[in-house]
């Protein structure tokens, strides 16, 4: 064997060791005067794992560390957050504050930190010192055990976990381990937190490790929002108006309102500029950097990425959705997920923050997480894709949207923002759909029946220029979604806008479904109810005869539809001053709505009420009070004491009482 290929001499581990006291020296050159805590020092060979004690004399106690990070400026006290953490933050407690990205978790870490241990003299309660260790960068558990035991003074061996476990054994220090949400191990590191307090930041609410010690971290109320915004601009504030506005924006993220401050601190004469900025581009408004510390979008994109597929596609269709609460259903509908491939991607967009449940609802955890599913997720769908999700939308909330009655107003209530949404995209992407106008008439007849003419009338608009797009200009459908918009416009006293669609919508039916059809019969009742509306008695009083005979006919005595009929024959009677004809229509009327619909139904009421004035009309105070009185009972506890129906009705028995009250006083 050549001299380059002979093998060197086996020696013995351990036999050419220098003594202990050389060895001692050598270690003091290495480690910091005042580091070391024990008398003896145990080192491994991590090769061998052979160890190595030296005696040594004991060596002078260490400065107990305090890590705390830099404090956030302009911080907002969060008065009662920090309070919260300060009466549980206790040795031996793991405290978890959780939240989205933005909300400011790391800035009242700090400030809590800084109240805690204001000088250079560890708190009382943590005579052992402050530990800081930031997962950001470095989710590996081995360099957090590592940071731990280096801290105080122990080499990380035979294990970092080993290392740090001596290193707290008997302590009463604060660990504090932000951004556990990037952790891969979190776990290991609170196993070796033995009577520490631990404080642990993380998007994930499912990092905590006891609920009861776990804060929510939630928006910033508008009031310190606007403090944010203002404690930046020190040379000069923006119109108070402007400020509110875009603290109304942002929706109180702190992240938000510290990039909104600080643009405005250096461009304080561009206040309303940048109002103008974030209305039409908000997140480019708040994009100011490539780092997640200075760009809204940079943040979200990092949030969004840890989510599994399923994850994602749930915040895509919030993005399709309103900015309102939404139901478990509605995603596993759409999605055509399973039930339980449904539940699981929601608590997980849940679990990091992104959204909130509320009862058996969801909805985005700030109004930023909305702007960016639409934005940038649903927006990076192709235009096809994205067609096909808002038809699978529409079909889903057809199926769900109830019969619009007042008993299920609640349900259609959850619905209509959502219906809304999609009006908005068929619009936006030019598309029409036969399914979705027929949803939009039945969420604007709900938006009718609560008053709120302004947000029903676009929906019966769309669905009538889809009518006649798709179906032609003379479909019975077209024609009801004519009667429809017209009776919005009477509702609002729009007579000639309704008039002129009343009328081809009747003359569409009476071509294409016949004169004694039901449908005629509807058409021929608005177009009456708008004559006698216009005091057009004589033109009114033929269309209404008209339309009941088809409905007793047709429909039956007793369907409420026929009780329609009867209680505005008995209307146009009244006001022309035959009341001996109007009673009887009214009395039964009355009893059909009680015997079909219930007597608590608003429709009830309304015969209620009708009867009642025409008892008043004739003098017939005693009769007219007590049913004024239960009209008004219902229609309060039914529709609300604001809505249009409920002041009619109370106006009328306030008018009875002031006729019928100095009558009494004379007998």
């Amino acid at each position: 064997m050549s001299e380059q290929e002979r093998e060197p001499p086996v020696t013995e581990l351990g036999t050419n060791l220098p003594p202990a006291s050389t060895l001692a020296e050598q270690l003091s050159r290495f480690v910091p005067a005042g580091s070391l805590q024990v008398e003896t020092i145990t080192a491994t060979n991590v090769v061998s794992g052979l160890q190595l004690n030296v005696l040594g004399a004991p060596i002078q106690q260490r400065t107990p560390p305090l890590l705390r990070p830099r404090r956030a400026e302009h911080f907002q006290d969060r008065t009662a957050e920090q309070a919260w953490l300060l009466d549980r933050l206790h040795p031996g407690q793991i405290v978890t504050i959780s939240g989205p990205g933005g909300m400011g978790k790391t800035a009242l870490v700090a400030e809590v930190l800084w109240s805690l241990a204001p000088g250079d003299s560890p708190p009382t309660r943590f005579p052992h010192g402050i530990v800081f260790h930031s997962f950001y960068g470095r989710s590996e558990a081995a360099v957090a055990l590592e940071q731990l035991a280096r801290t105080f003074g122990e080499d990380p061996l035979p294990t970092p976990a080993e290392a740090a476990r001596r290193a707290l054994g008997g302590k009463r220090a604060l660990l504090v381990l932000d951004g556990a949400e990037e952790a891969e191990n979190l776990g290991q590191v609170l196993a070796v937190s033995g009577s520490c307090a631990v404080l642990v930041t993380s998007q994930r609410r499912s990092d905590a490790a006891d609920p009861a010690l776990l804060l929510d971290l939630q928006l910033l109320p508008q009031d310190e929002a606007v403090a944010v915004v203002q404690a930046w601009q020190t040379q000069r504030q923006a119109d108070e108006a402007v400020t509110l506005r875009i603290c109304q924006l942002v929706g109180g993220l702190p992240l938000a309102l510290r990039l909104a401050g600080s643009y405005l601190a250096l461009h304080p004469e561009e206040g309303e500029e940048y109002l103008a900025w974030l209305e039409e581009d908000l997140l480019g408004a708040l994009d100011q950097g490539s780092s997640s510390r200075k760009s809204v979008p940079v943040l979200l994109e990092r949030s969004v990425a840890r989510l599994r597929p399923q994850a994602q596609a749930v915040l895509r269709l919030v993005g399709l959705l309103a900015l309102a609460p939404f139901a478990r259903e509605l995603v596993a509908g759409v999605l055509e997920f399973s039930p339980a491939a449904t539940r699981r991607a929601l608590e997980e967009v849940v679990d990091y923050g992104l959204l909130v449940r509320v009862g058996a609802s969801y909805e985005v955890s700030h109004p930023l997480i909305h702007t960016y599913a639409r934005q940038v997720l649903l927006a990076g769908e192709g235009a096809t894709q994205q067609a096909a999700l808002v038809a699978r939308l529409v079909s889903v909330l057809t199926e769900h949207f109830p019969e619009v009655d007042h008993p299920n107003w609640e349900a259609c209530e959850r619905l209509v923002p959502h219906i809304q949404a999609c009006a908005a995209h068929l619009e936006q992407q030019s598309t029409a759909q036969v399914e979705a106008a027929a949803l939009f008439v039945q969420a604007g007849r709900y938006l009718q029946d609560r008053a709120r003419y302004e947000q029903a009338e676009p929906l019966f608009q769309r669905a009538l220029a889809i009518r006649e797009h798709e179906l032609g200009p003379n479909h019975p459908d077209t024609a009801t979604s004519l009667n429809n918009l017209a009776g919005l416009y009477w509702a609002q006293g729009k007579y000639a806008e309704a008039e002129s669609l009343l009328q081809r919508a009747l003359a569409i039916h009476e071509q294409q479904v016949g004169p004694q059809h039901p449908a005629t019969a509807s058409s021929l009742n608005n177009l009456a109810e708008l004559y006698r509306a216009q005091g057009k008695y004589a033109e009114a009083e033929p269309l209404h005869q008209r339309a009941l005979a088809i409905r007793e006919h047709e429909l039956g005595p007793q369907h409420p539809d026929t009780a329609n009929s009867l209680n505005n024959l008995a209307l146009l009677y009244q006001a022309q001053g035959k009341f001996a004809e109007a009673e009887p229509l009214h009395q039964r009327a009355l009893a059909i709505r009680e015997q079909q619909l219930g007597p608590d139904h608003p429709d009830t009421a309304t015969s209620l009420n009708n009867l009642a004035g025409l008892y008043q009309d004739q003098g017939r105070y005693p009769e007219a009070a007590p049913l004024f009185q239960q009209a008004l009972a219902i229609c309060e506890q039914q529709l609300g004491a604001s809505h249009p129906t409920t002041r009619i009705v109370r106006q009328n028995y306030t008018s009875l009482l002031q006729d019928f009250s100095p009558r009494n006083e004379k007998h």
